[in-house]
């Protein structure tokens, strides 16, 4: 630097004061950096209220610089560290003061400033030229001191405030925030938290370009003045260790204002920084002071000396940078002229003042206590069972009605908002509803479930008391026995549903009635199998009896020469025949048992009529009659056997549904082996090679089978169709649980996509799920249709004011800035304040679309389903 700099230094304005805004004077500015337009720049900024000893602060600074410039630049290698912390490393000689502690020295007057209570500084000033200083790459670097105008002076609107920090910010590479008080109290982070948020939505776009867009705002560094406590030394050190304990916090609001400060700035530091002195504060002005270093108290001085290095040491100076990237003059200046037609243009968010924020706070929460009640109400008629459709919207229209009466008793704070927030709450108490029906429909569908299962339940009384009534035999009198098991169901059915809703009960009187039917069915198939087990067995009986008459009548007609002989041997046969036979037929007397009885008794007296006619010559050929007879009976015995056979095909597919088209392929292939194998049994036997046995009767009995298995498989789908009715309601009210929870903060756009994201992995599910064509592709679309129609109704409901309240909790927004003007009342709303702000500019953050449908109840269901 040369030696004429520190006379060519001076402070001008950068940005002025008006009516309207602050300006800033772009054109100054241009000049002030043109000569450095290819240099990195680091520029100091002090921020914070007036009369609070920023200027003079400054000229300090200015004068360490100036004087230890080639000590800056080089420092020597004998050197010890201090401390560290965050990411500054302060380095002081061994055993020796800074040379820059000449007590005799005046203090440079670079800025003006002066004592007393009126503020001095007026929007933006800095220094006409850089002190040039090198870095830790020993490149050269334009440092140029900022002032700032005094936040909170009477003379400014929050708005002011808000674009002085901003624009500040903006140019900066370190901002100091310079707090008088002695303390950092919990309204300075709140200010800073809104500072902070303003600072970036203005500078937004420009933050956003690049290929790598950062959204830091530069270094922070909390400087503590007029520290006089014993916990912790006066520096940086010390300054890092409060700052570590201060940001700690307990309650929510608060830790949300420190976790926004942190993620807000590149890097936070704190320096502590004792009083400076009865004769620094009793000085008049710059102009007018003859004050030494020797004036100013050495714990001050040596204080300030290490803010000085932590600031200006090669290894400390920290340039502006953009994106990651140092950043030039020249950009700079694009910026600053960026955030100048911002601030033209009127583009800077809204700034409101603490008690209009408070006003609508109070407002919406007046409007959520009288939503939250009309919804509890709703919810409580709603209880948790299944009620009728018509006393639920009753309640919805009595509840939406005392609601509106409710909020059109209260005074609106904004007159413009009136229709809005009217039109949400009613949209909100609709989607309530909505939500409330579509649980209640959900309840009726388990109900009416409910019911059903309980008819069937019902249907297995039923067949059990038939089974009762039978004792494990054919039942011939099936009609009395039906009337007292119809009345043990109904009985039963009665009971087990007395907990339910008895209109659905009515409604399901018919699958009452159908379960029975079913059931009934499936007696009278085993009563019918009973039936023809009776039926084979006498006739495997008479068979035999015929047989061993034939037998005993052949070795008689060896014997007997006269008719009378052969007469009597068929009477003795006869009898002993008929005896035993009796004896083998034990039970209750059945219809059958006479008619296979009397078959017996004509079959013996066939056979002794053909001896009679003829003896000899007839004798062989009522043997191959018998024989004849015998293979009918086993060609009638092998098809029935094959019928049965075919039915086992089907054991299986009991409780299980299969598509239509393998039914028919299992149906197929038995039909066929049974065919075949009957056919090839014919071509087995002797004496009927003349007689073919029809396979029509075959057929007929395998098609009734078939015509039963269709029947059962039918039942088994719809028990499948009936599970997915509940997989239905239930997703239904997962969706719109999920869209209500995502559209308090998310845009139509945003919840298009989740939408589809939903039904893409609904629809998958579904097709990995369920085996069936028919079925699954059923089910796809009907998925498809309802979500569809509950986006119409999500869509219908609009923001919710719990997206409004999350927003609050976050203080996005700057609206809130103004809570300074009461001092540490601010602290209380700051956080509040920007999100109105946020809510009602219509501003939204990014929002997550992915959704994880694993963990619904309606998913977990389908995946339990035993398809």
């Amino acid at each position: 630097m040369d030696q004429n700099v520190e006379e060519e230094i001076e402070v001008v304005p950068i940005v002025t004061m008006t009516e309207k805004s602050p300006q800033l004077d772009t054109e100054m500015l241009m000049k002030i950096f043109y000569h450095y337009r290819d240099l990195s720049v680091a520029i100091i900024s002090v921020f914070g209220e007036h009369r609070s000893g920023k200027s003079f602060l400054l000229n300090l600074l200015g004068q360490y610089i100036l004087k230890n410039q080639e000590n800056l630049k080089s420092r020597p290698p004998e050197v010890k560290t201090l401390y560290t912390y965050t990411e500054c490393q302060v380095e002081i000689k061994k055993d020796e003061s800074s040379i820059w502690f000449d007590q005799n020295a005046k203090l440079k007057k670079i800025f003006h400033w002066k004592g007393g209570t009126e503020p001095d500084t007026t929007g933006i000033h800095m220094t006409s030229k850089p002190f040039m200083l090198k870095d830790e790459k020993g490149q050269d670097v334009a440092v140029f001191l900022m002032d700032t105008q005094g936040s909170f002076d009477k003379r400014m609107t929050a708005g002011d405030c808000s674009t002085i920090f901003a624009l500040s910010t903006l140019l900066s590479s370190v901002q100091i925030y310079n707090l008088p008080s002695g303390l950092i109290r919990e309204n300075d982070l709140q200010h800073v938290g809104v500072f902070a948020s303003q600072a970036k939505d203005a500078t937004k776009s420009k933050e956003n370009e690049g290929s790598a867009p950062s959204t830091k705002l530069p270094g922070l560094m909390f400087l503590v003045r007029n520290w006089q406590m014993e916990d912790y030394d006066p520096g940086s050190e010390g300054g890092m260790k409060y700052l570590s304990k201060v940001m700690e916090a307990d309650q929510t609001e608060n830790i949300d204002v420190r976790k926004k400060i942190m993620e807000s700035f590149a890097n936070v530091k704190c320096h502590l920084l004792p009083h400076p002195g009865k004769k620094v504060t009793r000085q008049k002005g710059s102009k007018d002071s003859k004050l030494k270093v020797s004036d100013i108290d050495e714990d001050f001085l040596e204080a300030l000396d290490d803010l000085a290095k932590c600031l200006f040491s090669n290894k400390n100076l920290v340039v502006k940078q953009l994106n990651g990237e140092s950043c030039s003059a020249e950009v700079l200046m694009g910026l600053a002229m960026e955030f100048d037609k911002k601030v033209k243009n009127g583009e800077l968010p809204k700034v409101q003042t603490i008690m209009q924020i408070t006003q609508k706070i109070g407002f919406l929460k007046k409007i959520e206590d009288i939503e939250s009640e009309c919804v509890a109400a709703m919810e409580l008629k709603a209880g948790e069972k299944y009620i009728l459709e018509e006393i639920l919207q009753q309640c919805y229209k009595d509840c939406s009605a005392r609601a509106l009466q409710q909020y059109d008793a209260l005074k609106v704070p904004e007159k413009d908002d009136n229709l809005k927030l009217r039109t949400s709450l009613v949209n909100h108490l609709r989607s309530k509803h909505a939500e409330l029906q579509q649980t209640n429909n959900t309840r009726k569908v388990q109900e009416n479930n409910k019911i059903i299962e309980k008819g069937e339940v019902a249907g297995n009384v039923y067949l059990k008391e038939m089974e009762k009534i039978a004792c494990g035999k054919y039942l011939e009198d099936v009609t009395t026995a039906r009337a007292e098991a119809e009345t043990k169901a109904h009985e039963a059915f009665k009971t087990s549903t007395s907990d339910c809703n008895q209109d659905l009960v009515k409604e399901c009187g018919q699958d009452l009635h159908n379960a029975i039917q079913i059931k009934h069915g499936e007696f009278e198939k085993l009563n019918k199998d009973r039936l023809e087990a009776i039926r084979q067995n006498l006739q495997t009986k008479v068979a035999e009896y015929r047989m061993e008459y034939v037998v005993k009548m052949d070795k008689e007609i060896e014997k007997t020469k006269t008719m009378d002989d052969l007469k009597a041997a068929h009477q003795r046969n006869f009898k002993s025949l008929m005896v035993r036979f009796n004896k083998s037929v034990f039970g209750e007397y059945l219809q059958c048992q006479e008619e296979e009885l009397q078959s017996l008794m004509d079959g013996m007296f066939e056979c002794f009529h053909k001896y009679e006619r003829k003896r000899e010559s007839q004798q062989a050929e009522e043997e191959k009659k018998l024989k004849t007879e015998e293979e009918k009976n086993l060609l009638v015995t092998k098809r029935k056997q094959l019928a049965t056979k075919y039915s086992e095909a089907f054991q299986h597919l009991k409780q299980r549904y299969v598509d239509v088209g393998t039914l028919e392929a299992i149906h197929k292939k038995a039909e066929c082996l049974q065919l075949l194998e009957y056919s090839n049994f014919q071509k087995g036997l002797t004496f009927i090679k003349n007689f073919s046995q029809d396979p029509s009767e075959l057929k007929k009995e395998i098609q009734q089978m078939f015509e039963q298995a269709k029947t059962r498989n039918a039942e088994n789908k719809k028990r499948v169709e009936r599970s997915l009715d509940v997989f239905y309601a239930e997703l239904s009210s997962d969706y719109l649980r999920e869209m209500n929870q995502a559209s308090g903060e998310a845009s139509e756009e945003t919840l298009d996509k989740l939408h589809k994201k939903i039904v893409s992995s609904v629809t998958a599910k579904l097709k990995s799920k369920v085996p069936f064509t028919s079925i699954r592709e059923n089910a796809i679309e009907t998925c498809e249709k309802n979500l569809k129609k509950k986006r119409k109704d999500v869509k219908a409901a609009g923001v919710t004011y719990k997206g409004v309240f999350k927003r609050a909790a976050l203080g996005a927004t700057t609206g809130g800035l103004s809570g300074g003007l009461f001092g540490p009342v601010g602290a209380l709303f700051g956080g509040a304040v920007g999100a109105v702000g946020g809510a009602f500019s219509g501003t939204e953050g990014p929002v997550n679309v992915s959704v994880d449908i694993l963990k619904w109840p309606s998913i977990r269901r389908l995946q339990s389903l035993n398809l």
